[in-house]
């Protein structure tokens, strides 16, 4: 089994999915590359994080919409400048989650 094929079903493999034999590789493929034995540590560790992740908070997604229904129209800069601080903030706490892992 390559590389590509082992990752291909990592997905699959988590969940009981594949035939005996399909599986029976995957693991011997696992067991036998280190590369993917870390890809296969990564997933599992994404899973859970996922898993494991608080629930929003009541009244999020009213707050949500409601901010971005009063955010300034598309052709405003201001728009542009507060989607970019969106998007970096987004990327800060994704950093953090999986650097918690």
């Amino acid at each position: 089994m390559t590389c590509r094929e082992c990752q291909d079903r990592l997905s699959p493999y988590h969940d009981g999915a594949l035939g005996a034999g399909e599986a029976a590789a995957v693991s011997a493929h696992l067991a036998s590359c280190a590369a993917c034995g870390r890809e296969w540590e990564a997933y599992r560790r994404a899973l859970r994080v996922l898993i494991e992740a608080p629930e929003e908070p009541p009244g999020l997604a009213s707050r949500v919409d409601g901010a971005w229904r009063s955010a300034p129209s598309e052709d405003s800069p201001r728009r542009g400048v507060i989607l970019v601080v969106a998007y970096v903030l987004a990327a800060i706490v994704t950093v953090l989650v999986l650097r918690s892992c």
